[in-house]
């Protein structure tokens, strides 16, 4: 190959390193949202000159919890119970109504007992972290786990998109949109990303109601031991780790570190201010892995089974949102 054509290609290299490093500095622009993060992951992460430049050193599950941590020290311990409170019925209605459907749904597609359960534990509970906890008490397949990831991760994605345009649509207030998304919506931090788009008031109160909701893993994970009764291990017979959203305990303590330190409150403000930054770079991390492969892997029906879900679990919360809540 010609001298030239290689140093030319070396310089467009080193060119892609230096915008895919330099991306970061768009997420501090005031309202840049969680969506245009996602599309930028997207676009990024389906141009392989680009991708193979973005830092591997972090996964955005792991960074997309740090910052919920860090957005803990803007909530507040008084109104969190209360809302803890007030959501349990509205939680415990939508849990039960995902878990029942998704047992339905699954028998009605054909779909793979084990699989169609641990999509219906990440559509009801928290997505990633009830799919986690239930896959370790269940001895599951890895390739059920990482296809009921994967059905839970694109439907987060969307989730990103049009929640925030559905909130505006019915001219949802801060308040409901915040209880709509954490209702609806699989994961804690996809929660985060949508409200964070919307509003404080909705970002503060969906954090604080999917938090709540996510600590159903605990009775889940509990049920389904005494149930299966079977060893946490992998296929090979190594122990398996247990998927407990440990993040949610440190969340918890940021907001009791603020009741007890009052005077602490400007640093605080700025910790809170770093986990909204941190949390845009992380849904950009999630955008890279969205790619043909994601949906081609073992046909349509459990990505079928994760959408009826939602579409009823949406419809659900929509009602106990635009009629329960002011």
């Amino acid at each position: 190959m010609n001298v030239s054509i290689l140093n030319r290609e070396k310089s467009y290299d080193g060119l892609y390193k230096k915008l895919v490093v330099a991306l970061p500095i768009l997420f501090l622009i005031p309202h840049f949202e969680a969506a245009f993060a996602l599309l930028l992951g997207i676009i990024v992460g389906n141009i392989p000159a680009l991708n193979k430049h973005v830092p591997r050193t972090i996964t955005a599950s792991s960074l997309l919890k740090y910052s919920v941590v860090l957005m803990g020290f803007g909530m507040h311990l008084a109104p969190m119970i209360q809302v803890s409170q007030e959501g349990f019925i509205f939680t415990a209605i939508t849990i039960t109504t995902a878990l029942v459907l998704g047992k339905v749904l699954g028998k009605l597609l054909g779909i793979d007992k084990q699989l169609g359960f641990l999509i219906s534990c990440g559509t009801s509970i928290c997505g990633g972290s009830a799919i986690a906890a239930a896959a370790s008490a269940t001895n599951a397949k890895t390739q059920n786990i990482s296809i009921a990831l994967g059905v839970i991760f694109l439907l987060n994605s969307i989730a990103l998109l049009i929640f925030p345009p559905i909130g505006h649509l019915l001219n949802m207030s801060q308040t409901q949109f915040g209880y709509f998304s954490a209702l609806a919506i699989h994961d804690t931090t996809s929660v985060v990303g949508a409200c964070s788009t919307y509003g404080d008031q909705a970002l503060q109160m969906g954090t604080m109601l999917k938090c709540a909701r996510a600590l159903w893993i605990v009775p889940l994970t509990l049920g389904i031991v005494f149930m299966h009764k079977n060893p946490s291990t992998t296929e090979d017979g190594k122990k398996r780790k247990t998927g407990w959203p440990y993040f949610i305990l440190f969340f918890i303590g940021a907001i009791l570190l603020v009741e007890l330190c009052p005077q602490w409150q400007g640093t605080f403000d700025h910790l809170y201010w770093g986990g909204k930054k941190m949390m845009l770079y992380a849904i950009f991390l999630t955008g890279l892995g969205i790619n043909k492969g994601l949906i081609q892997h073992e046909g349509t029906k459990p990505i079928w089974m994760g959408v009826g879900l939602w579409v009823v679990l949406i419809g659900v919360s929509l009602y106990i949102t635009l009629n329960f809540v002011q």
